[in-house]
């Protein structure tokens, strides 16, 4: 199985034109990523490799899917050296967004900051962690953040209750504030240059920020994942890069989140 690591870490992969070749290419990529799990220490599961292969096929601009996934996986599992080495490895079984299972995700209080743009979120991300949030967009949770099985055999967050600040140079009244953001007034909080609006989701909460601070956009949804970063005590990263994490089993759920 080593022989595939510097292959697929080069990427000095296969022409994809002939079934045959995509065959051996995603037969490489998928050995690389159970070597991946095994290096980490971490017993390969279906689904986590199943979303590491296919963001790694997506790179060579191969579609691999649902159906590939399981057959490929039942062939690596019943490999010789791969029992050998890794054992006896788990079916397929149910994938995530046939299952009900949520995950844990981050605890009540845990705030994350919104980038409008893609600049504003390289800007977030290189601000040191310890440094007071200086963003002009913070939601804070008011509830645990947890994540379920969603579209495209990909995670998404549970709506969450969240308390969202954005500052602004000026501000109007509740009903005029209600009516630009499209939530009821009794949600709204006007302070000194900052309005706060209590959310039901982050995908709501970057909605009605992208609605108050850029009125002329014809869509304000769509980048939540890439547009929230999390401001953690040692590191910020994109909520993208955390659901990743999730995916492959790369996630340390806060203890706090396990409490209660």
């Amino acid at each position: 199985m080593k022989a595939l690591d510097t292959n697929v870490k080069q990427y000095r992969l296969f022409d994809t034109t002939t079934r045959w070749q995509r065959l051996s290419l995603l037969v490489e990529l998928g050995g690389y990523a159970l070597d991946e799990f095994n290096e980490r220490g971490v017993l390969p599961k279906f689904q986590p490799w199943f979303v590491s292969v296919k963001e790694m096929a997506a790179m060579k601009q191969v579609n691999f899917d649902h159906s590939d996934a399981e057959w490929l996986w039942d062939v690596l599992r019943s490999e010789s050296s791969v029992q050998r080495e890794l054992g006896s490895l788990p079916p397929a079984g149910v994938s995530w967004f046939k299952q009900t299972e949520h995950f844990h995700l981050l605890p009540k209080g845990a705030r994350f900051a919104i980038g409008l743009s893609p600049y504003e979120v390289r800007n977030l991300l290189q601000t040191p962690s310890e440094t007071a949030p200086d963003a002009r967009i913070v939601v804070r949770l008011l509830e645990k953040l947890r994540m379920r099985p969603g579209k495209a055999s990909r995670l998404e967050c549970c709506n969450v209750l969240g308390e969202l600040t954005i500052k602004a140079e000026e501000t109007f009244g509740s009903d005029r504030e209600a009516e630009i953001m499209r939530v009821e007034p009794q949600l709204i909080t006007l302070g000194e240059k900052t309005v706060t609006v209590i959310t039901k989701s982050l995908n709501q909460a970057y909605s009605v920020a992208s609605r108050r601070l850029e009125p002329n956009r014809r869509q304000h949804g769509g980048h939540t994942y890439d547009r929230l970063v999390y401001l953690g005590s040692c590191e910020r990263i994109k909520l993208e890069h955390i659901r990743r994490r999730v995916e492959t089993d790369d996630w340390e759920v806060p203890a706090d989140m396990l409490d209660g």
